[in-house]
């Protein structure tokens, strides 16, 4: 499934559960940051979670600071 398919359903169930338009531009702006990652990674869009995953630990150091006990619970 690419990307853009698995976004514009979470943007519609975004809508249909009343979130404001500031919200939905911040959230396009991080699928934007991932979509792009992807493509540079990948050289496609397609989504799978270990594509996702790569791309917290490369943004974020997800995993390892998980695994070390220092991801704050604003990040998770």
């Amino acid at each position: 499934m690419t990307f853009d398919e698995i976004t514009e359903g979470l943007k519609s169930l975004l809508i249909s559960n009343g979130y404001n338009p500031a919200t939905l531009k911040f959230y396009e702006r991080e699928w934007r940051k991932i979509q792009s990652f992807m493509v540079e990674e990948y050289g496609d869009d397609s989504f799978d979670i270990e594509r996702g995953l790569s791309y917290l630990e490369k943004r974020y150091q997800f995993k390892t600071k998980y695994d070390n006990g220092t991801l704050s619970q604003q990040r998770v």
